[in-house]
């Protein structure tokens, strides 16, 4: 997977899952329809990706495991919603999430920056800022680089919104080798969707000298000069 052998990683993960159901491992079974999951996101298959996930939702909710649904919800079943534009049901599933995870006593920055997200495009700059500086703190916590550094675009797309297009496409330039190039085991079609509207966005705000000389400075930044932005 880590490779990008998803064809491979696709039939390891199917045998294993064959070998759950003949001795009855539904635990084991839950940990492979995850990562199946998560490989038919790479894909963008997803109709695949949602049937793997409804599954892993019943099943952790059968087995009150609050942590692993909180994860299902706030994550994977958030993604795909948002990618398919049910930003409704995606709201439904990140608020559950952080429900769940608020009560086992700490909060996803994945599911923090998702319900960001969502509250983005309604509009509401003040609670996305909020969620997306508590997804920032959490993640910088829990030392999660990939989500730390995931935390440069969502500061970006409040920046575009708020029409400070030149600050915007210095930390988009910045997170452009993550979200594109990098390991994207941490990263779902609906952080690809975001960057790429959001970049959209505040491109048409800048003539191209400007946006050149602001992707140039953000491509040569650290991550603790992007997060001091």
């Amino acid at each position: 997977y880590r490779k990008r052998d998803y064809s491979a990683a696709r039939k390891s993960f199917e045998e294993g899952l064959a070998l759950c159901r003949i001795i009855c491992d539904q635990y084991e079974a839950a940990f492979a329809r995850k990562w199946l999951a998560a490989i038919s996101f790479q894909q963008r298959d997803g109709a695949a990706a949602l049937r793997q996930s409804e599954q892993l939702v019943l099943y952790y909710r059968a087995v009150k495991d609050r942590r692993e649904l909180g994860a299902v919800l706030g994550q994977l079943l958030c993604s795909l919603e948002r990618v398919s534009g049910r930003n409704d049901v995606a709201k439904a599933h990140c608020l559950e999430a952080l429900e769940l995870e608020r009560d086992c006593g700490y909060p996803s920055a994945a599911t923090l920056g998702n319900l960001g997200m969502i509250t983005l495009g309604e509009g509401d700059l003040d609670t996305a800022k909020r969620l997306f500086a508590e997804s920032l703190a959490v993640a910088q916590e829990q030392g999660h680089g990939a989500l730390i550094a995931l935390a440069t675009m969502n500061f970006a797309a409040v920046m575009a919104l708020e029409k400070k297009a030149r600050q915007a496409v210095v930390l988009l330039a910045y997170f452009h080798p993550h979200i594109k190039l990098g390991d994207r085991l941490n990263f779902l079609p609906a952080d690809d969707a975001d960057y790429d509207h959001y970049l959209a966005l505040a491109r048409a705000q800048l003539d191209e000298a400007s946006f050149q000389a602001a992707w140039a400075e953000g491509s040569a930044m650290t991550l603790e000069q992007a997060l001091a932005l």
